[in-house]
């Protein structure tokens, strides 16, 4: 564990895979440019916090799944619909603002 984390609570695994990865986790937290052979979305449970940070047009790393089964939190939902996970979605999907809250 890097130095900086110990004392704060935090157990860090590395994992071999995206599903060991996912599979018992409370928040996930996505930051590569793209895994479209393996989108992160099963076996997530219930619950899990996730946030997903891309932002190239056409490159997504949650499966569309998971985002069918989510409440869904934008910062910029116009950027989004573009650059992020909502992209693989209609356009007259709900979603919620984090001005709305």
């Amino acid at each position: 564990m890097h130095p900086h984390l110990a004392g704060l609570c935090f157990t860090i695994e590395q994992c071999s895979s995206v599903n060991g990865a996912v599979e018992e986790a409370d928040i996930v937290t996505t930051v590569t440019a793209t895994v479209r052979d393996h989108p992160v979305g099963q076996p997530c449970q219930p619950g899990i916090h996730m946030n997903a940070v891309v932002g190239m047009p056409g490159e997504t790393e949650l499966s569309k799944d998971i985002l069918l089964r989510s409440d869904i939190f934008l910062e910029y939902p116009p950027q989004s619909r573009i650059e992020g996970q909502i992209q693989q979605l209609p356009v007259q999907h709900p979603l919620s603002n984090f001005d709305d809250w």
